[in-house]
């Protein structure tokens, strides 16, 4: 080996400690970056050389390799933590927000203003005849229903924000497993080289922590180093592939957005994670899709087709088709019938079921088109409330309602929309 070997061991330690030098720089100069693990060396012996009359002799030192110094069992920790985490931050947001519109327990909110209706009557029945407490209770009324309908409409806002918020995250989704699914290429394609690929490892994990935040992804490592990840019980990267999820946005106002599979039926249950806790969210405020209560209603939808001015007819569709989309907006299981009467003809009665009208609502609105088109019938509201009550129920063990949609109203000069059970 000679003396010249010596100077080659020599050598070979100062090759291993110069890389190490290099890997300690590296982390140093990494420190504020998000997500970098620390790394460091595996010096190993190097080869022996079998020399006549000596036998086996050292050669020095070698790198075997440059490892992450990373715990995996802390990785999944991690993220299971943290997707639960996001679940919840959102829905506390979701309550907070609703707290604020409602103002309640300790603001002046729905409850302040109840009371003081419920105290105006109370003053009444002291007076029936005292005009002045009449108006009071008048004024406190009208007070009610605009704080209800301040209160209704600043929550169909939120549900429109939450909706909104679902479509953006569903887009960093797509941008998220599009980017793993890169990384899984770049880093095949080195790994098979014998070269690192700490780095691009370190950039997969981040995503993959944000990844679970967002829609609480699961993952599997393979051997040859690329990770496929689950969404909500869907595979949506394998290897160098990935699948992207859609949201509709032409929906029917309300409804908060369903993700799917793009291109396809297939449904993307989210189990946890920030989206987990928005779609959770647009459920508890009154989302059809979302778990809203499943209360069984028959609604009869009677609309008065005796003025037949075009103006009046348009006011009428109009009404009549706003009337089901916000139907739609409850959560109701309901079915809807469609009546008209005048003073020359039969009732016309159509039954629509919900699902009919969930599935083609358009439709809907052509049959309401036809229905006001000319219809008419010798029977008064009383006569048509009448023949209801005798025609068989829709189904049974359900609440049943009619809506008159007439241009009768109290002034004389608007459709006007009156309610009552006919149970």
């Amino acid at each position: 080996m000679g003396l010249f070997g010596s100077f080659d061991i020599a050598k070979s330690g100062m090759y291993v400690n110069e890389r190490g030098l290099f890997v300690t720089g590296h982390n140093i100069t990494n420190t504020n970056t998000e997500g970098y693990s620390r790394q460091q060396i595996q010096p190993t012996t190097s080869f022996y050389q079998n020399i006549d009359n000596i036998g086996q002799v050292g050669t020095g030192a070698d790198v075997q390799g440059i490892r992450q110094v990373r715990n995996k069992f802390l990785d999944n920790i991690y993220r299971n933590e943290v997707e639960t985490l996001g679940n919840y931050e959102v829905k506390s947001k979701t309550y907070v927000d609703v707290q604020a519109i409602i103002d309640e327990p300790f603001g002046d909110g729905l409850q302040n203003v109840l009371n003081k209706f419920w105290d105006s009557w109370q003053e009444l029945a002291k007076d029936p005849d005292a005009l002045a407490v009449r108006a009071l209770v008048r004024q406190r009324g009208e007070a009610l229903a605009r704080q209800v309908n301040h209160i209704g409409t600043q929550l169909n806002n939120l549900q429109d924000d939450i909706n909104q918020e679902i479509y953006v995250k569903i887009k960093e989704v797509n941008e998220y497993t599009q980017e793993i699914a890169s990384l899984n290429g770049q880093i095949l394609e080195m790994e098979i080289g014998n070269d690192d690929s700490n780095d691009l490892r370190d950039k997969r994990n981040l995503i993959m922590d944000k990844l679970s935040k967002v829609a609480g992804a699961k993952y599997d490592e393979t051997s040859s180093g690329h990770i496929n990840v689950e969404i909500g019980e869907q595979i949506v990267v394998n290897r160098n592939e990935y699948l992207k999820i859609e949201v509709k946005e032409d929906i029917i106002p309300g409804e908060a957005y369903k993700p799917k599979l793009e291109n396809s039926s297939i449904d993307i249950n989210f189990t946890n994670g920030q989206l987990k806790g928005l779609l959770d969210s647009a459920g508890l405020i009154g989302s059809y899709d979302n778990g809203s209560p499943n209360t069984k209603v028959d609604i009869n939808l009677v609309i008065d087709n005796s003025d037949t001015s075009s103006d009046y007819i348009e006011k009428m569709k109009s009404s009549v088709k706003n009337y089901v989309k916000d139907l739609k907006k409850t959560g109701l299981d309901y079915n809807l019938r469609l009546i008209t009467f005048s003073d020359t003809s039969t009732i016309n009665s159509t039954i629509w079921d919900k699902d009919n009208i969930d599935g083609n609502l358009d439709n809907f609105e052509d049959n309401i088109d036809t229905i006001l088109s000319g219809i008419e019938t010798e029977n008064s509201f009383s006569d048509v409330i009448s023949k209801i009550e005798s025609i068989e129920d829709f189904r049974e063990d359900t609440t049943k309602y009619t809506v008159l949609f007439t241009n009768e109203s109290i002034q004389g000069n608007e459709i006007d929309v009156l309610e009552e059970d006919v149970n």
